[in-house]
């Protein structure tokens, strides 16, 4: 739940409560050393979110002691709090991990089925993981009220009347795994970056750079991820009466598959100036590319040469050299250490304000702490 800044002012001042600015960079490298330490634990781990992990505990003798003792080295290492699930199914982890943010040692373990079916019988349907609101509506309509009324259904019934979704979770709520572990996803089909400005913008160049700089921030995930696209989107919101806004978009074909910021940013621009009219307020733009595939495509290209400019190859070989040194310097030195003209110098016409951002300490090098 999330409130304007203006309506709780006074909540604020009375509970002299402190204001932070997002601060994604520090989020995603906090994420990054939590995710290693984890994995230190076990050889089999997913990686679900940025603040949350599946770890295989089969081959721990005391899977308890070993949650509290790597939730003492997180907290003395990182500083951070963190909480332990402990079960035999996914869902039930999820639901033990619920109850470890409340407890004070942060570790709760559901292996005995008489404390599974007490905490079973006090947790309402909505709260089950992978019971979304709908479901949960269409299960009291026909008297399932509980996480325990679920586990004691029969789970062909359930497949019958709701579906397998459902019946993987009884299933999962009376020990049974159904779900198994992804310790590799499967590759991403399309990938999206974009932002709402802070303000109304009327000029193309903040649109430009703003623009430029999701585009350059997508494209490194792309090599990061060794994918490669040939075709995007990108879209400009008009700021209206309506909370939506009207948005205007414009798809791109690519000539060949590519994961080349250069290459993507000039065509995003140029589709970008195609859309943009004057006087008109925006409010937000993107980019979404689709149809990515493995970067073994781009292997296939240079087999068969760069076509007949040799020219153009040998830039194209030169901007892969520069892209590789400026990935390399930004994942050092933090992101946008290095970054193209078209994103900017200055960012401050359309970057939403930072004023009470916390300092990147394990990310950027000017901000550094100082001991004294």
């Amino acid at each position: 739940m999330s409130a304007p800044h203006f309506k709780i002012k006074h909540l604020i001042k009375d509970h002299n409560i402190h204001i932070f600015s997002s601060n994604f960079a520090l989020y995603s490298d906090m994420s990054r050393r939590i995710m290693a330490l984890l994995k230190s634990m076990t050889q089999h781990m997913e990686v679900y979110s940025v603040d949350e992990a599946f770890l295989d505990f089969s081959g721990i003798q005391n899977p308890y002691a070993a949650a509290l003792d790597m939730r003492q080295k997180i907290s003395q290492g990182l500083g951070l709090p963190m909480s332990f699930g402990i079960a035999k199914t996914k869902t039930l982890t999820k639901i033990a991990n619920n109850l470890a943010k409340k407890s004070a040692t942060g570790v709760v373990a559901l292996l005995q089925d008489d404390i599974i079916d007490d905490v079973l019988k006090i947790l309402t349907v909505d709260k089950v993981w992978g019971i979304g609101k709908q479901t949960s509506l269409s299960l009291r309509q026909w008297g399932f009220y509980t996480a325990y009324d679920l586990k004691t259904a029969d789970p062909r019934y359930m497949r019958q009347r709701f579906s397998v979704v459902t019946e993987r979770i009884v299933r999962e709520l009376n020990g049974m795994p159904c779900l198994s572990f992804e310790e590799v996803r499967d590759p991403k089909k399309s990938m999206r970056v974009s932002k709402s400005f802070s303000h109304k913008i009327y000029t193309f160049d903040p649109i430009e750079q703003a623009l430029s700089t999701f585009t350059s921030s997508l494209c490194q995930k792309l090599r990061e991820q060794k994918q490669c696209t040939n075709a995007f989107s990108i879209f400009l919101k008009i700021k209206t009466d309506t909370p939506q806004g009207d948005i205007i978009s414009k798809e791109v074909s690519l000539p060949t598959f590519t994961n080349n910021t250069f290459t993507i940013v000039k065509a995003a621009v140029l589709a970008a100036k195609n859309l943009f009219k004057e006087k008109i307020p925006y409010k937000a733009v993107g980019i979404t590319c689709y149809n990515l595939q493995p970067d073994n495509m781009l292997k296939v290209k240079r087999l068969f040469g760069d076509g007949p400019d040799h020219n153009q190859g040998a830039t194209k070989r030169s901007q892969e050299k520069s892209l590789k040194a400026m990935d390399a310097v930004n994942k050092k030195f933090g992101k946008g250490s290095i970054r193209l003209l078209s994103e900017g110098l200055d960012q401050s016409s359309w970057t939403a304000s930072t004023d009470h951002k916390s300092q990147a300490f394990t990310t950027n090098w000017k901000e550094l702490m100082v001991v004294k």
